[in-house]
């Protein structure tokens, strides 16, 4: 499950300090009755860490990065918010605290958003962060992630993309599959070989509107790129979907949904030993190509196909679909990748230059499909 963002504009505090890094503790949390904390009045928090020169954006940032214009590298300064409960006992911070993920209301937007820890040991929240960057580079739309801390511990925030107020809800691709095959096991996540490119694209061409067709087969094209790209493997069938809107007269209209859940990727699992052994003896094109990801060329494999892989071969039988997000990603810089890789907090510099390598060579193999 994952999120996007629309509604009323908002404050987002776009900080920076001398590590190009800042922390505020701007968002103070009621949680969702269904945690048994209930949705309580929240206030700012007026306690800041460390120096901080800020700016106010106001409404919905495209792409909440904040660039430090004083500093000659043109690199990335991220907001990190510090996250709290009002008046909450201290057995509430510990239940929360034990959850990988949670959602949660903020002050008096009835709005949803989604928190979620990364798994100790990994650099999952980096992973989550960079991808929803790189999205945002590619112009595909994608979940909003922004960086926070609860209970001492570095996650992400996700607003919700689905507006019930307009008659919204996510429908996943487990269920659009079932729905449409008989026999088709919708709880079954890892190997489930019926979830195969050729019926999910033919499932959301039979879906959308004729006339939204072509974009939409397009856009789900650019999230197998995107997933490519960075090494992906959890592209299984609750990881992509379609919103539904109905109508007033109870017509139903489907859209494909913004890309998310994208922690599974730029080699997130690995310890930096281990990086520093892959670089070390050049095979970073091996580990990209061992990877698996949730998407099937064909029901009579045991693990799906490598996300790269599956691009290369998807390419060749339907290349237009796929050739508008190779050619933009072609067009980007090397430096736009480092920018977004460099500020991430809490990955180490081994994992910096491990995460820009495999980009910088996925990014190549992809090339080459245009020539």
């Amino acid at each position: 499950m994952n999120p996007g963002t629309e509604g009323p504009a908002r404050q987002i505090w776009a900080c920076h300090t001398s590590a190009h890094l800042a922390v505020k503790s701007h968002w103070v949390i009621g949680l969702l009755a269904t945690l048994g904390v209930g949705s309580v009045p929240v206030f700012p928090s007026k306690t800041d860490r460390g120096t901080m020169a800020f700016q106010t954006l106001l409404g919905p940032p495209k792409t909440h990065l904040a660039w430090n214009p004083g500093n000659p590298r043109n690199r990335l300064a991220y907001t990190v918010y510090n996250l709290t409960l009002q008046r909450a006992a201290p057995e509430t911070y510990e239940q929360i605290g034990s959850k990988p993920k949670f959602w949660f209301v903020e002050g008096d937007d009835s709005r949803r958003s989604l928190f979620k820890f990364g798994r100790p040991g990994t650099d999952e929240v980096s992973a989550e962060k960079a991808a929803a960057e790189i999205a945002e580079l590619m112009g595909l739309p994608h979940a909003t992630i922004e960086l926070a801390i609860f209970t001492d511990r570095l996650g992400t925030i996700s607003p919700s993309f689905v507006d019930k107020s307009k008659g919204e809800d996510l429908i996943h691709g487990n269920e659009i599959l079932s729905g449409r095959r008989s026999g088709y096991e919708k709880e079954k996540v890892r190997g489930q070989s019926e979830h195969r490119l050729d019926l999910i694209l033919e499932a959301i061409s039979e879906l959308v509107q004729p006339e939204q067709r072509d974009g939409e087969l397009g856009l789900f094209a650019g999230y197998l790129v995107l997933d490519a790209l960075i090494c992906n493997t959890d592209r299984h069938h609750e990881n992509w979907g379609l919103i539904r809107r109905v109508g007033p007269d109870g017509s139903a209209a489907h859209t494909l949904a913004p890309t998310y859940d994208h922690a599974s990727s730029l080699g997130r699992e690995l310890l930096d030993e281990r990086r520093q052994e892959i670089l070390s003896g050049n095979r970073i094109e091996a580990y990209i190509r061992k990877g698996r990801g949730g998407i099937f060329l064909d029901s009579s494999g045991k693990k799906g196909e490598n996300p790269l892989e599956l691009v290369e071969k998807a390419f060749v039988t339907n290349p237009a679909i796929y050739r508008p997000w190779l050619e933009k990603l072609a067009s980007l810089e090397k430096q736009a990748f480092s920018n977004i890789i460099g500020e991430l907090p809490g990955m180490s510099p081994v994992a910096k230059s491990f995460c820009a390598a495999l980009l910088d060579t996925t990014k190549s193999a992809l090339g080459r499909l245009l020539v």
